[in-house]
């Protein structure tokens, strides 16, 4: 899940735009390596810990 439908950001500022852009953004370059054999699947695993910070500082 990414995007808007990740997320629950007021509309000011744009944080719920630009958080789920960058989500998106990170996990289709991760996919994109993944299904191309040029990454192992374990590429994925650090999508979680690579956003949800980003989105923990964003709601607080």
């Amino acid at each position: 899940m990414v995007g808007d439908a990740a997320h629950s950001f007021p509309p000011i500022g744009g944080l719920g735009m630009n958080s789920g852009i960058q989500d998106a953004h990170n996990l289709a370059w991760k996919l994109a390596h993944v299904c191309t054999d040029r990454a192992r699947d374990s590429l994925l695993d650090i999508y979680d810990l690579e956003r949800r910070p980003v989105a923990t500082f964003n709601a607080e």
